[in-house]
C-alpha cells in the first residue's frame, strides 16, 4: 500500500519490517523444535543442519502451496492437492538434508506437525494484533 504521506510511507516500512521480524522469529522456533525433535529421536544433527532444512523445507512448501492455490480456482481439492505435495517435499528435504531414512525422516515430519500449527498460530494471531495497533 503506497500511502503519500510521511506518516503512512512509515507505517508500511515498519509494517514490513514487522513482518519480515516474525518470520525470521518462526523460522528460529521451528528450527529449535526440529532439532529438539530430532535429537530426541535419536538422530545427532547440527543446528546448522536443522537450520537449512529448515529453511528450505519452508521455502519449497511455501512456494507449492501458493502455485495449487493460484491454479485452484477456488476448487478446495486442488488447494488440499498443493498442501499434500508440499508435505511431500518437506519429506523429502528432511530424509536428505538430515541424511536420515525415510522411516526416521516421516517421523520427524509427523511429530512436527504439531508444534508447527501451535507455533504458527500464535504467531499470526500476534502479527495481526501488532500490524493492526500501528496502524
Amino acid at each position: 500500500m503506497i500511502i503519500n504521506t510521511v506518516v503512512g510511507t512509515t507505517t508500511v516500512m515498519i509494517s514490513w519490517i514487522i513482518i519480515i521480524g516474525f518470520v525470521i522469529l518462526g523460522l528460529i522456533l521451528f528450527t529449535i523444535v526440529l532439532y529438539l525433535i530430532a535429537n530426541s529421536i535419536d538422530i545427532n544433527i547440527t543446528f546448522l543442519r536443522a537450520l537449512v532444512a529448515s529453511i528450505l523445507s519452508g521455502v519449497g512448501s511455501l512456494f507449492i502451496i501458493i502455485i495449487f492455490l493460484l491454479m485452484s480456482n477456488g476448487n478446495i481439492a486442488v488447494f488440499f492437492t498443493g498442501w499434500v505435495v508440499a508435505f511431500i517435499v518437506a519429506l523429502i528435504i528432511f530424509k536428505y538434508i538430515l541424511n536420515v531414512s525415510w522411516e526416521k525422516a516421516i517421523s520427524i515430519l509427523i511429530i512436527i506437525v504439531i508444534p508447527w500449527f501451535i507455533i504458527g498460530s500464535i504467531l499470526s494471531l500476534l502479527l495481526i494484533f501488532v500490524l493492526t495497533s500501528i496502524g
